[in-house]
């Protein structure tokens, strides 16, 4: 896994061992990043799930002034924490040991741009997708930049535009068995 743009292009990754964690596949990270790259210059990331952090430190790649990440999983949080130092991002980012769909832990915002990237089985779950979807309310109501984006990035057919919140617009693309759902608020 490297960092596919920006200032750190070409930089390799370390991913935690083990299936738990997924890192998205380096075509949808950066066809994402290209439509989500006027939110970056200068902009406050909000990386939820952030695994090994390689959404996020893409983000402080190509211009973000800082980002936020939060993983419960400690085997993947060190790895994130690692990842930070190799490209000497500590003084921009920031490491949550926590729950990514509990509101209180986000911190006041705002943020630019929010990238939420839970892990499939969580969004394919009735449970899980109910609190993913939550969040996104939550996120839209609070920390969210009037004009910023979120991207949510969830397994194909998983979501419906009827399980969007009414006053977030949308646009999807999809990738093989992955979508991405860019989302604003109306």
């Amino acid at each position: 896994m490297k960092i596919l743009g920006g200032e750190h292009r070409g930089r390799a990754l370390r991913a935690p061992k083990g299936h738990a964690t997924r890192p998205m596949l380096a075509m949808v990270r950066e066809s994402m990043f290209q439509i989500a790259g006027p939110w970056l210059d200068g902009g406050r990331v909000l990386d939820l799930f952030s695994g090994s952090g390689s959404l996020g430190l893409e983000a402080l790649s190509r211009g973000a002034a800082s980002v936020r990440f939060f993983e419960i999983s400690r085997e993947a949080r060190e790895t994130l924490e690692q990842n930070i130092a190799l490209l000497g991002g500590g003084e921009r980012c920031t490491v949550v040991a926590g729950d990514a769909v509990e509101p209180g832990l986000w911190g006041p915002g705002p943020f630019d741009l929010v990238l939420l990237d839970p892990p499939f089985p969580m969004i394919r779950a009735t449970d899980g997708r109910t609190k993913v979807l939550a969040a996104l309310e939550a996120l839209a109501a609070g920390p969210l930049e009037e004009e910023g984006l979120i991207v949510l990035h969830v397994p194909r057919g998983a979501l419906t535009p009827a399980n969007i919140p009414a006053d977030l617009a949308h646009t999807v693309r999809e990738h093989g068995d992955q979508a991405v759902w860019y989302l604003q608020r109306r």
